[in-house]
């Protein structure tokens, strides 16, 4: 093996060893919640003598194992490294999470129940619908609108709310049919 090839596998290791430090020193990651943005910066001070990039690195090995996969599918929240809900998992980073589990399920590494194109499909609409949303009345009523739509499980209920909107003459018509057809969510 050459210099640059015991170089890159050391460097692997040590990406390994922060990972099963960061397992045993933060719940957080042994319990595989979704992980806030920019995570990275609240671990610099951790690991002061090693680079940003292997912090990275595995970081990277911890987002693409299944198990962090199947748990932030689950969940709607991020986590700082103390634990607390910080941000959102959003529909196109769930639809992201699918199709990673998907091709591990097809490469072997992950379980085939986990592969739902359907959902994808419907993960979809929820996203076009935000976007429809935040265009026609802004951001903060399309991060309003998220919750509702993700509670909604028919593609036929996502198809009619797409018409809904369109017919609805202001931001508070269009909550209110949204509502309608999920009335428990507080």
């Amino acid at each position: 093996m050459n210099r640059q090839g015991t170089s890159q596998s050391q460097s692997g290791g040590r990406a390994e060893e922060m990972l099963t430090d960061l397992r045993m020193r933060f719940p957080v990651f042994a319990e595989f919640l979704p992980l806030a943005r920019g995570i990275e910066n609240e671990l610099q001070p951790y690991f002061p003598n090693d680079p940003n990039w292997r912090i990275i690195a595995a970081l990277r090995r911890h987002v693409n194992d299944t198990r962090y996969l199947k748990t932030a599918l689950s969940r709607r929240q991020r986590h700082n490294l103390m634990g607390q809900a910080i941000g959102e998992v959003s529909p196109a980073e769930r639809a992201y999470m699918r199709a990673k589990l998907r091709k591990l399920a097809e490469s072997g590494e992950g379980g085939p129940e986990d592969a739902d194109p359907m959902e994808d499909l419907k993960n979809g609409q929820r996203l076009m619908l935000c976007a429809q949303v935040d265009h026609l009345f802004g951001a903060e009523m399309a991060t309003t609108c998220r919750p509702y739509l993700e509670q909604i499980a028919e593609e036929k209920v996502l198809e009619e709310l797409g018409v809904d909107l369109l017919r609805a003459g202001s931001a508070e018509d269009w909550l209110e049919a949204l509502r309608s057809r999920v009335p428990d969510l507080e």
